[in-house]
């Protein structure tokens, strides 16, 4: 006992001294760390990364028409493309989306996109879309950080307006997000035996355009932060349930032929916050019944989508080019 008192007594002393020195005692600070998902995000190399995809698009029937304005082998300039815009100190680091109306004869939706992974129908920006090299990130958590950074413009006149002057016609210029549940099962299958898959897309409206006696404008009755759809659930044919979300990031592009650019600082929301609303609402089918909710940890963002979107009513027909200098999507890990 008198031994262990003894060395109480020397330790006490020890303690106190360690205790109220001012040796720093260092700390575990949290960092974070920020990752870019699109490759070649500036288009400075044509289709190396970026596949093409068109949906009921009439002008995807002319393979001729130059989309890129770089070429993939050396990233040099494509001489026949020509610069954007082509007056001025124009740009050939882009990539030109156009998207034609199919038919007047019925309403339909044409697409023309740059995108980079595959979308939840298994349509892949390299086996399909032309891309030369896979962006191998791809499937991402739906579950991270992301933000989104743009560079666009669209054209009107020439081959980029509205048919008629009174034709009742939309035009968008879009980044699409998908997003897929269970990742893995990207079939297209219509066998009824395999699982129904669930999948949604957030349309991020960048420009929302309306026919003006025959002229794109953008429309003054939307402003940054509303839906220009109502958000809704849609089950296909083969079982697989689609979810569309939507909000309008940006009305300042009023001016045809000027590249305009989007910060994040700039949104209504930040992604992050219009991703969580996307997969909180409270989605109906076209029938009003309600859908099935979604959880945001099942689902893997699978493709990024940037592009034209026309819409036409019955007896209506146009076509709108926009074009994308930067497309850059990254997201933010906390590391500690």
């Amino acid at each position: 006992m008198q031994s262990r008192q003894i060395d109480y007594t020397i330790c006490l002393p020890l303690l106190l001294v360690v205790l109220s020195s001012d040796i720093p005692i260092p700390l575990a600070l949290a960092t974070e760390t920020r990752s870019t998902v699109t490759f070649d995000p500036g288009f400075g190399c044509g289709n190396k990364y970026w596949g093409i995809k068109n949906y009921q698009n009439k002008i995807s029937e002319n393979a001729s028409l130059p989309i890129f304005g770089r070429l993939p082998g050396d990233c040099t300039d494509n001489t026949e493309a020509p610069s954007i815009p082509e007056s001025g100190e124009g740009i050939r680091s882009y990539a030109k989306l156009h998207a034609e109306t199919a038919s007047p004869s019925n309403q339909s939706i044409a697409w023309q996109a740059a995108f980079q992974g595959a979308d939840p129908w298994g349509f892949n920006a390299t086996n399909d879309g032309q891309a030369l090299t896979n962006n191998n990130l791809f499937p991402l958590s739906a579950q991270l950080n992301y933000s989104l950074d743009v560079s666009y413009l669209w054209l009107d006149g020439g081959n980029s307006r509205p048919h008629g002057t009174h034709d009742n016609l939309k035009g968008n210029i879009l980044v699409d997000l998908w997003f897929a549940e269970n990742h893995n099962n990207y079939s297209s299958s219509n066998d009824p035996s395999q699982p129904s898959s669930s999948m949604l897309v957030i349309d991020l409206a960048l420009a929302n355009l309306e026919n003006v006696d025959g002229r794109w404008r953008q429309d003054p009755y939307l402003w940054e932060g509303v839906q220009y759809y109502k958000p809704f659930a849609q089950r296909e044919d083969n079982g697989q349930l689609v979810y569309y979300y939507n909000i309008v990031l940006d009305i300042d592009a009023k001016n045809p032929g000027v590249w305009h650019q989007l910060l994040p600082t700039q949104y209504p929301k930040s992604l992050d916050q219009i991703i969580y609303d996307a997969f909180s609402y409270n989605y109906t089918f076209n029938d009003g019944t309600h859908a099935p909710s979604v959880d945001r940890q099942n689902f893997n963002l699978v493709d990024i989508e940037a592009g034209a979107e026309v819409w036409n009513d019955i007896e209506a027909s146009g076509e709108l080019t926009a074009s994308f200098s930067g497309c850059y999507l990254t997201y933010t890990q906390t590391d500690s």
